[in-house]
């Protein structure tokens, strides 16, 4: 069950990229983000959920920044709602429910 979850979670991830017709390098991007944040906050355990939603934040916002070499403009302003819409009413809307399924 919990590598169907998984599959489920990463095909919703991949929906909203063909959705919103994301090129290949913001789908390889938004994957990477929601990758490290399934990893690091659920599957290791490390932090709450308002800590994760930060880390989400910041992640998106290192993305839609354009300051070499510090940050790389992948995404723009709209998609970067989108994203944040999609994660508040996905993954962080289900945080805890994810937490229990993978804790034990």
């Amino acid at each position: 069950p919990e590598d169907q979850i998984l599959i489920d979670f990463y095909m919703s991830v991949f929906s909203l990229t063909i959705k919103h017709e994301f090129s290949l390098e913001k789908t390889s991007t938004f994957f990477s983000i929601m990758y490290f944040i399934f990893n690091y906050s659920i599957l290791s355990k490390k932090i709450i959920k308002e800590k994760s939603f930060v880390i989400f934040k910041e992640l998106l916002d290192f993305h839609c920044l354009h300051r070499p070499p510090y940050c790389y403009q992948v995404f723009d302003e709209n998609e970067k709602k989108i994203m944040l819409e999609y994660a508040k009413n996905s993954f962080f809307r289900n945080y805890s429910l994810f937490e229990n399924i993978f804790k034990y």
